[in-house]
């Protein structure tokens, strides 16, 4: 048997974050970073992945985002596996940077709103016969949606990373996320991508955050827009196994995607990468609200041109009894207009808006 050292990952040293690879059920190399951690060569890595054990024992291939132990405390990580190693990445918390998000976001949002009550009144005095004064009509409600979208995400930025202390109440998850798709299923035929969803039978009751549960619908759901060519099939699918329930969707993609810094994305250089990413906090969203709520996020790649995301999280019952309304109790962020419209903003053409929606 080939004796793995750690010698053999030179380039572990070179990554900034803590980092380990796992080879047959034991740690066998480490990076300064991780040995910080408490983490060390020959620990098992079961005393590592303590919540997520079942997702990591069932992981074949793609990369899967977990909650693991190091040091003792609970923290993020997502672990890629290759044909030598499972490589284990722990990600900063980011929490000065996301606080600063935050608190831009606060500042941007009373004059933002204030803009968009005064442009609601001038569009309604608009000239509506005229096409060109109803396309720039479109075209202004449009961006303000982007921009209240921007923001929305960015002042939500610091509560990602504290996703655990938010409030949950019993809800209907297939009820929550068949109102959604079906929403969506109208929505993407304006960008010429058709949208197919398949769930059980039956209500799936568990505790969640309703609002955050939608956010991070809408996210996997514009990302998968985005991503797509015209004319392809976007498939989504709830489904139960035991105590989890998942929500997976898969797209085509017009060339392969590069997952070296998928978890990460509000961290590029604007202006060097695909535009298509945008701010970058949708995926910091998802995964943060998925662990949240027990569970994780896994994204793999079954052809090379395919993405696939399961969100899977943990169907956990109270005995209140008590069931809320997906359609009634989940806030307002969108203030007031259609929350659609808001989340897939980024990739719906302006015409899809009307004066005032």
């Amino acid at each position: 048997m080939e004796t793995t050292t750690q010698s053999s990952f030179p380039w572990l040293e070179l990554i900034d974050q803590p980092a380990f690879c796992v080879k047959d059920s034991v740690v066998v190399a480490v990076n300064s970073a991780a040995e910080n951690r408490m983490l060390a060569i020959g620990m098992n890595v079961w005393e590592i992945v303590t919540e997520h054990n079942d997702a990591y024992e069932k992981f074949v291939n793609g990369s899967l985002y977990l909650t693991i132990t190091a040091g003792g405390l609970p923290c993020q990580a997502s672990v890629t596996r290759t044909k030598t190693c499972d490589i284990f990445l722990i990600h900063k918390t980011d929490d000065d940077n996301l606080q600063a998000l935050a608190l831009a976001a606060q500042q941007l949002r009373i004059p933002l709103s204030n803009v968009m009550l005064v442009t609601d009144k001038l569009l309604a005095d608009l000239d509506h016969t005229d096409a060109n004064v109803q396309q720039q009509a479109k075209q202004i409600n449009h961006n303000l949606f982007q921009l209240l979208r921007i923001v929305s995400n960015m002042s939500d930025a610091d509560s990602y990373q504290n996703a655990r202390h938010i409030g949950m109440e019993t809800i209907d998850f297939g009820a929550l996320i068949a109102e959604i798709m079906e929403k969506a299923q109208t929505i993407s035929q304006n960008v010429g991508i058709s949208l197919s969803y398949a769930a059980p039978n039956g209500p799936i009751l568990g505790m969640a955050n309703a609002e955050k549960m939608e956010r991070a619908v809408y996210n996997l759901l514009s990302n998968a827009l985005k991503f797509s060519p015209a004319g392809s099939t976007i498939e989504a699918k709830l489904i139960k196994s035991g105590n989890h329930a998942s929500f997976i969707i898969s797209n085509q993609n017009i060339e392969p995607v590069d997952d070296n810094s998928f978890w990460s994305r509000y961290r590029r250089e604007p202006s060097i990468e695909d535009n298509r990413f945008g701010l970058g906090l949708g995926m910091t969203l998802i995964s943060s609200i998925a662990s949240a709520h027990g569970g994780t996020v896994l994204v793999d790649h079954p052809t090379p041109l395919e993405t696939r995301v399961t969100m899977t999280v943990a169907v956990v019952k109270n005995n209140s009894g008590t069931i809320s309304s997906p359609v009634f109790r989940i806030g307002d962020y969108a203030g007031g207009r259609d929350k659609g419209l808001l989340e897939l903003s980024e990739i719906l053409p302006s015409d899809s808006y009307k004066e005032i929606n």
